[in-house]
C-alpha cells in the first residue's frame, strides 16, 4: 500500500495520489526527509528532535538553538531559506549536502549559494570539500557548511578558527568520519582599493603577468590564498566577486579558470582578459 505525495520545495503538500486503498488514518507516518508527521490538533508539523517544522510557513516553531552562527538569517528560518540546496536532518544546523559527482560541480555549487551572501554581507566564507557516496552507491563529494570571516583577508587553512583581529576566514571542517579534499571561499564585495586583487588568488603580486607554476608551489606565506594551500596541501577554489570561480592545485602550481558565470557584484569591472593576463595566460 503506497501513497504518493506531491510538494512544494518547503515540503507543503500539493496533491496526493492513494496507489492502494487503506484506511485513512495513515499507518505510515513517517513523511518528508523520514520525519514523523504530527497532525495533532490540526497543527500539522514535522518532528525533528529539536524543533517541529511547518510546511505552510516554511518556519520552525522555535528558535533556532545555534542561531548565533547564522546571524544573517531570521532564527526561525528553514534551511536559510533555500531547501533545493539545503538540509536540515536535526532541526539544528543547516547546510549543503548535496551529491555532486564532480570536484568541480561541487565548487560550482558552492560559488552559487555563497556569493550573494558573500557579497552582500561584505564577508568571505570558506569551506571543505569532502568525498560521500550517496543511496545508488555512486561515489562523489560535497561541502560542509561554510564559515563566515571578516571584510578583508586571505583564507588560512591551518587554524580551525577564525581570528578576531584580522577577521580572517578558516574552511569549516568536515565530520570526523570525511576527510577533506579541497577548500573554497570567496573573496567578499568588490573593493576599489584592492583592483585586481580582488578577484585572483592571494600571494602572487611577484609573479604578476608570469605562468610559473613551479615558482607558485613555493609560495610560504600562510596568510595568503596560495601559501595557505601549499601548506595545507589541497587544492583551493575561489570565488569572487567578478563572477568568477578559479582552482587552484599546489601538487603542480596550476591555476584553473573553472567558471565565469557565478553571481557577481556589478561594481566589479574587472575582465577575465585581465585576470587570466595576472596569471600569465592567453
Amino acid at each position: 500500500m503506497t501513497v504518493q505525495n506531491h510538494k512544494y520545495n518547503f515540503s507543503i503538500k500539493r496533491e496526493k495520489r492513494k496507489l492502494a486503498c487503506f484506511s485513512e488514518r495513515e499507518k505510515n507516518r513517517p513523511k518528508v526527509n523520514g520525519k514523523e508527521f504530527d497532525g495533532m490538533h490540526g497543527l500539522n508539523t514535522y518532528d525533528y528532535g529539536a524543533r517541529q517544522y511547518n510546511p505552510v510557513t516554511g518556519r520552525w516553531d522555535r528558535m533556532d538553538p545555534l542561531n548565533h552562527k547564522y546571524y544573517p538569517f531570521s532564527p526561525y528560518n528553514y534551511c536559510l531559506n533555500n531547501p533545493v540546496k539545503n538540509i536540515d536532518p536535526d532541526g539544528r544546523a543547516p547546510g549543503p549536502g548535496d551529491f555532486f559527482l564532480t570536484l568541480d560541480d561541487a565548487a560550482k555549487d558552492f560559488g552559487k549559494y555563497t556569493n550573494p551572501m558573500s557579497i552582500k554581507n561584505n564577508r568571505e566564507y570558506a569551506t571543505s570539500f569532502y568525498k560521500m557516496t550517496n543511496d545508488k552507491g555512486q561515489e562523489g563529494y560535497s561541502y560542509t557548511q561554510p564559515n563566515q570571516g571578516g571584510p578583508t583577508g586571505a583564507t588560512s587553512l591551518k587554524f580551525i578558527s577564525r581570528d578576531k583581529k584580522s577577521g580572517k576566514v578558516t574552511a569549516s571542517k568536515t565530520k570526523t568520519a570525511e576527510k577533506a579534499v579541497s577548500t573554497g571561499h570567496s573573496h567578499g564585495a568588490y573593493d576599489e582599493k584592492y583592483g585586481l586583487g580582488n578577484d585572483v588568488f592571494s600571494g602572487l603580486s611577484e609573479l604578476w603577468g608570469k605562468d610559473h607554476p613551479k615558482e607558485r608551489t613555493k609560495i610560504s606565506n600562510k596568510s595568503t590564498d596560495i601559501g595557505s594551500s601549499n601548506d595545507a596541501k589541497l587544492q583551493d577554489y575561489v570565488v569572487t566577486p567578478s563572477g568568477i570561480l578559479q582552482n587552484y592545485d599546489p601538487s603542480t602550481g596550476e591555476i584553473r579558470i573553472v567558471d565565469t558565470n557565478m553571481p557577481k557584484d556589478d561594481h566589479d569591472k574587472n575582465k577575465i582578459e585581465d585576470i587570466k593576463a595576472f596569471y600569465g595566460k592567453k
